[in-house]
């Protein structure tokens, strides 16, 4: 019995250890191109590359009551979302209407749904990479009707545009501007205590005013990372956003942990670089206030707000810092007649020549010094391979750098997570970067970081052997008392006076 309760003590230890360590989920997405629906960009012209990228979708296949569908990833809103007509088809009691009466209808127009249902389904999610599953309940809205603006305003207002998605913004809310809960006058009236129908015809009598966005309140429900917390599916509310490689337009989101616990043979904690969000709930944000930010060897004074969205496909900043580029590079006397410069829509793009690109210097932003080391390992830092993507035509490269009127911030898209593994913690409202990845080409690392990876499964053998032991000397000690002391105490007991004589003569 004894060692029945100690082997069971250490494998509760054990799967305890194991889960805290390796609770993640993993979804893997890729980039979509609007114009050819292929999954690279346009390379073949100016105007479409630009073109193809000013806006990055992304997206993931997410099982939902066992159909894949894809949803679009997005960090600029909050919120998990699917379409009325998707739903019907995936889960039609989820999306359960009875004669156009609909209860739980909720208003989302500062993210531009107008009407949504919250509800819930079946989600599976692979954990850890895998092929076990899991499938829970999650909660999300069943848009009904999206905000009717235009394409530009919905960008301007970040307002949602996609049929299904999934956000990953810090807070519920809108990015631009403070969410008010009021009164609206709209298209539906009273129908009993919880429910409401749209107006088909001209009779507004018992018409009802329902709260303009009263789905704020509830918004954070339907976030998938706070769900899967509150499921206790994953360790944290850390994310992991990374790209497989510079030359692939695929990469995958994991969710639950940092890098550098779950996976030490790629990531290690000395090369993480942190800083702390600057929050304001009313208009939530990933956003940093850089300590400094230089090319070469110059600072530059102003505009030091970076964000950071997945659905950018540049690096965009203001029409100021274009006219410092033009000064200091693109029409520098030198590279003039090698770089040029288009406007298409509302952005200034640059394009240069071979001959050049290797003049441009290296940008640097910079961290707070508060949380990571004071030499120098504090930093984003772009040069000219990363700024500079090749066109089909071999002597021309495409700045990834681009420029907008009226925006003063800098905005960090495609090209920095092309270049650094990012995290991001909607808890510790943190967000970091490992400045560099172990290598695996490399024979000694891969020795030193398997030798790290493997020494808690060591340790844990060699706790499991001791304990194995100490059973087996104990269960010794047992079987001799049992066995030995029973023996000689049962011929002691046998033995009478007359044997005992014998065997004393005998002896003699």
């Amino acid at each position: 019995m004894a060692f029945i309760k100690i082997y069971l003590l250490f494998i509760s230890y054990l799967n305890l250890n194991l889960l805290f360590v390796n609770s993640f989920i993993s979804l893997p997405f890729t980039y979509i191109n609007k114009l050819t629906g292929e999954n690279e960009p346009s390379l073949s012209n100016i105007t479409n590359y630009f073109k193809s990228i000013f806006n990055n979708p992304i997206y993931t296949l997410l099982n939902i009551n066992n159909k894949l569908i894809k949803f679009h990833i997005t960090m600029d809103r909050h919120t998990m979302y699917i379409s009325e007509t998707i739903l019907k088809e995936i889960d039609p009691n989820a999306a359960f209407t009875n004669n156009d009466d609909i209860k739980d209808v909720y208003s989302l127009d500062y993210i531009g749904i107008s009407r949504a249902l919250y509800t819930t389904s079946s989600f599976s999610f692979m954990l850890n990479n895998t092929k076990n599953t899991v499938s829970n309940n999650f909660s999300f809205f069943m848009t009904k009707k999206m905000v009717n603006e235009s394409e530009l305003n919905i960008k301007k207002n970040y307002y949602a545009y996609e049929n299904e998605e999934i956000g990953f913004n810090i807070f519920k809310g809108n990015k631009i501007k403070k969410v008010l809960v009021d009164y609206d006058p709209d298209d539906y009236y009273y129908s009993g205590d919880d429910y409401y129908r749209y107006i088909t015809n001209n009779d507004y009598k018992n018409k009802k005013e329902i709260l303009t966005n009263n789905g704020y309140n509830l918004e954070q429900n339907t976030n998938l990372i706070s769900q899967l917390k509150k499921q206790k599916l994953i360790s944290s509310y850390s994310f992991l956003i990374k790209y497989n490689n510079k030359n692939e337009e695929k990469g995958e989101i994991i969710i639950g942990g940092l890098p550098h616990e779950y996976d030490p043979n790629h990531y290690s904690e000395q090369y993480f670089i942190y800083d702390s969000v600057s929050l304001d709930q009313d208009t939530p944000n990933w956003r940093i206030t850089f300590n400094d930010i230089k090319y070469g060897d110059d600072s530059l004074k102003n505009g030091k707000i970076g964000e950071f969205s997945l659905d950018c496909g540049f690096i965009v900043t203001s029409i100021s810092y274009k006219e410092y580029f033009d000064k200091n590079f693109f029409k520098n006397l030198k590279y003039t007649d090698y770089c040029h410069e288009e406007k298409i829509g509302e952005y200034f793009v640059k394009y240069c020549e071979k001959e050049v690109i290797r003049e441009f210097k290296n940008i640097y932003f910079y961290f707070s010094k508060i949380y990571n080391d004071l030499n120098g390992n504090n930093k984003i830092e772009f040069d000219y391979n990363d700024l500079f993507i090749k066109s089909d035509n071999n002597n021309i490269y495409y700045f990834q750098i681009i420029f907008q009127s009226g925006y003063y911030k800098w905005l960090f898209g495609r090209p920095l997570f092309k270049k650094y593994p990012m995290v991001f913690d909607q808890n510790k409202k943190i967000f970091g970067l490992y400045t560099q990845t172990i290598e695996n080409n490399n024979e000694e690392k891969n020795e030193k970081y398997e030798k790290k990876d493997y020494s808690f499964i060591l340790i844990l053998l060699l706790i499991f052997l001791f304990i194995c032991l100490v059973c087996l000397i104990y269960l010794f000690v047992l079987c001799y008392k049992n066995l030995i002391l029973k023996k000689r105490k049962k011929k002691a007991y046998e033995l009478d006076d007359e044997d005992f004589e014998y065997n004393s003569a005998s002896q003699k």
